[in-house]
Formats: structure tokens, C-alpha cells, sequence
């Protein structure tokens, strides 16, 4: 089969796709999906047909760093990651990964090193007693294992299903604001921010809040409040105006969309 559209989600994946596409030696169009709420100028490159972002403040970022085709789009993630289609299927899924059924779980995410201040959240957590702090170590035994001594909620090593342990949560708690945060919401989970990674994961907590998308919580002061508020109002449904990606991949490589696509910015 013929590649009809390259879709880059790393920044320096699309410069040097955007380089190529520029010299001809990439002859497809060449579209970036803009992990990050907040946009860092290395996300632009000259070259790249189309830049998709999540949210009108991703696009606006975009466009003054020079991004000259940028559309909203909803999250582009795996089909995997969809909201539980029953309680029973919670309740199964967290019988499934060891948590607790009758309490709300706050799941940590830091990135596959768990790195961050992940100790310190998931004991502030457990204090404000609002949520069962579960925390994702990925690759980070010694967290883990520190975790576990210490018995603050439940801590869990690299996780092959995260689909499936989203939808077994009642809020991701992040640090860092990456694909993370998107796949949560295409789950259905409502995310906050909190003790975020110095550089892109404040930026990025800074834009997913001025968004609307998920609340960044600056102090220990605040978690348990803001962890009650989040569970309450629950997940940010996705703007009306927001076309799925996939479909704007497909328009972009010649096929037809099922729906006629907006340019949002630009």
C-alpha cells in the first residue's frame, strides 16, 4: 500500500519531515498532531502542510511561531482509549488491576521514567483523603518500591493497558501535559495538574488550564478542594467546532471526509 499523508506527534520528527517535504523528498503531505496544549517553536516547521491542535490557545501558539495551517481537531489517540461503557466494566477493570471499588481513584501519571515529584503527590494525596492515590511508576522500580514500603495507595510498574486503567480511574492526576492528558480525555477522565516538571510540563499545565481542559492546582493547599471539584464536574467535553483528526489526515491525503472541515486558525 501506497503512504498517502505522514503524521508526525514529535517535534524534531517534524522538522526533519518538514525539511524533507520542503526538498521533495518527501512527496506526501506531511501533517503535525501537537502533543503539547503548549506549543514550543521546534512543534513549527517549514514544510509541514497541515498542524493540528486540540484547542484554539494550541493554535493561536502555533501560528505566532509561524505555523501558517493550523486546524482544532479532537485528541488523536488509539481507538482503545474510549470512556466505560458501563460501571460494570469499571468495576472490572479495577478489580482487574488491584483498586479499590468503593472510593475514587486518583491516578499519577509521570511518563514512562516516572520522574517528578511523584512520591511527594501521591502522599499528598493520600492526606487529603478525597481520592485512593494510584500511581503509574512505568520503568521506575525504586518509586515503586518506595511506594510500597511507605503503603500509599497503590503503586503499579510499567502498564502494557493503559486504556483499560483509565477507564478504571475517576481522575488523572499529571506532571507533565503531554499525550498522557489527551488520552485521559478521550477516556472520559477528567485531569488535573499538579507539582508540575520544570519547562513544558508548567507550560503546558499554564495552557491546559487557560484552555479550560484541566485545572492546574499550584498548591497542596488546594488539592483536595480541586480534586473534589474535578470529580464533581467531571471530563471537559471536546469543543463543537472540533473535527476528529483521523477524518482531517484523510482530507489532507485526497480522500473525503465525512464532514466538511473549518480552518480555525491560521
Amino acid at each position: 500500500t501506497e503512504t498517502a499523508a505522514v503524521v508526525s506527534t514529535y517535534p524534531l520528527a517534524s522538522q526533519a519531515l518538514g525539511r524533507l517535504r520542503k526538498n521533495g523528498v518527501v512527496q506526501v503531505p506531511v501533517a503535525t498532531f501537537l502533543t503539547d496544549m503548549s506549543v514550543h517553536p521546534l512543534w513549527v516547521a517549514e514544510g509541514v502542510d497541515l498542524h493540528l491542535a486540540l484547542h484554539e490557545v494550541a493554535a493561536i501558539q502555533a501560528a505566532k511561531h509561524g505555523a501558517t495551517d493550523v486546524e482544532i481537531c479532537g485528541p488523536l489517540v488509539g481507538p482503545a482509549f474510549r470512556p466505560a461503557r458501563s460501571e460494570a466494566e469499571v468495576a472490572r477493570e479495577r478489580t482487574r488491576f488491584g483498586l479499590p471499588l468503593d472510593r475514587p481513584v486518583a491516578l499519577i501519571t509521570a511518563g514512562s521514567w516516572g520522574v517528578g515529584e511523584v512520591e511527594l503527590t501521591a502522599r499528598e494525596i493520600a492526606d487529603a483523603g478525597v481520592a485512593v492515590p494510584v500511581t503509574v511508576c512505568g520503568h521506575n522500580d525504586v518509586l515503586r518500591q518506595k511506594l510500597e514500603q511507605a503503603g500509599i495507595g497503590v503503586a503499579l510498574g510499567w502498564v502494557a493497558d493503559m486504556p483499560a486503567l483509565l477507564r478504571a480511574s475517576s481522575v488523572v492526576v499529571q506532571n507533565a501535559g503531554g499525550l498522557t492528558s489527551l488520552e485521559a480525555m478521550a477516556s472520559g477522565i477528567p485531569v488535573v495538574s499538579y507539582r508540575c516538571l520544570p519547562g513544558h510540563g508548567v507550560t503546558n499545565a499554564a495552557a491546559l488550564d487557560e484552555a479550560g481542559l484541566a485545572a492546574w492546582i499550584r498548591s497542596e493547599r488546594r488539592l483536595g478542594k480541586a480534586l473534589v471539584e474535578a470529580l464533581a464536574a467531571g471530563p471537559v467535553p471536546a469543543p463543537r467546532s472540533a473535527h476528529s483528526a483521523d477524518r482531517m489526515v484523510i482530507a489532507l491525503a485526497g480522500g473525503v471526509p465525512e464532514e466538511p472541515l473549518l480552518e480555525v486558525a491560521s
